[in-house]
């Protein structure tokens, strides 16, 4: 990782590391603008991209926050599910 004068940089086999995910979902992440990243030398397509720690940070916040709407949205299902299970039973 490279330190700039405000965060740290990651390169895209760092992030992934992090991430838990491939070198190759970063890089096409990083090149469909889906996450925030720049490439060291822009005139040069070769240049390696770098992501900052915010981006990564931002990633993990909305994974948590998808892990929490998935847990939710199961946890309600399963609600539902039981209310309607009592009342089929207790018409017998």
């Amino acid at each position: 990782s490279h330190s700039s004068k405000s965060e740290t940089l990651y390169t895209t086999g760092e992030a992934a590391e992090i991430l838990g995910v491939t070198r190759r979902q970063v890089l096409r992440l990083c090149k469909e603008g889906r996450i925030r990243s720049f490439q060291g030398d822009p005139t040069n397509s070769k240049s390696p991209w770098l992501i900052p720690q915010s981006s990564i940070d931002e990633i993990m916040r909305l994974r948590e926050a998808q892990a929490i709407a998935n847990l939710e949205h199961t946890t309600a299902a399963v609600t539902v599910f039981l209310i309607f299970s009592a009342a089929v039973v207790d018409r017998f």
